[in-house]
């Protein structure tokens, strides 16, 4: 769920000792465990390889030395949608803070991808994955729904999982990994 993955850690944990005698369980809740533990912060973020309007494949690995607002999105969508005057702005405010932000589209057709990308104004990399709900790297990101988005630091790894959202608290999110950054910056010296 949303909670914080140390309390599903313990119950977890407790199960096991409490219920051993349901294997099938408790194989079904290690599975779903080891699965969810991938994805927390600190994590490497799972590459991907998607390719832009033009054709052109870009992968996770491109972007090291930034950070990665991922966006899973469909041009379905009324609320992804309604995001991308927020991310239009997040681009003007923080690209020269090295974000890069990556909209990866999960929408059936390419063709109904394209024709968003027509009607709505972009200044951000978009990238077509196709595939609905059944995109792999959705599902590694254990995604229920869109919009979703995974903000990545400069080393790759996770830094926020979907408690982000940049109509909401991406800004001010934001800009305190950045001042942590700089204090730690400024410390070094």
């Amino acid at each position: 769920g949303e909670g914080e993955f140390a309390t599903a850690r313990e119950s977890w944990q407790e199960y096991r000792e409490n219920y051993p005698e349901f294997r099938e369980y408790t194989a079904f809740l290690d599975t779903m465990y080891q699965a969810v533990s991938r994805i927390q912060p600190g994590e490497p973020a799972p590459d991907f390889s998607f390719a832009d309007e033009n054709g052109d494949a870009h992968r996770l690995e491109d972007f090291r030395g930034q950070y990665v607002l991922l966006d899973f999105w469909a041009s379905w969508c009324p609320p992804c949608i309604e995001e991308l005057p927020y991310m239009e702005e997040l681009v003007e405010t923080y690209s020269e803070h090295d974000l890069k932000i990556v909209s990866i589209s999960i929408d059936d057709e390419r063709a109904d991808w394209e024709s968003a990308l027509e009607r709505f104004p972009h200044n951000w990399l978009q990238l077509y994955a196709g595939e609905g709900f059944s995109l792999s790297l959705l599902n590694a990101y254990r995604a229920g729904g869109i919009p979703f988005y995974v903000l990545i630091d400069r080393n790759g790894d996770i830094l926020r999982l979907n408690d982000i959202r940049p109509s909401f608290n991406f800004m001010e999110v934001f800009e305190d990994i950045l001042f942590s950054e700089m204090d730690h910056t400024y410390v070094l010296h």
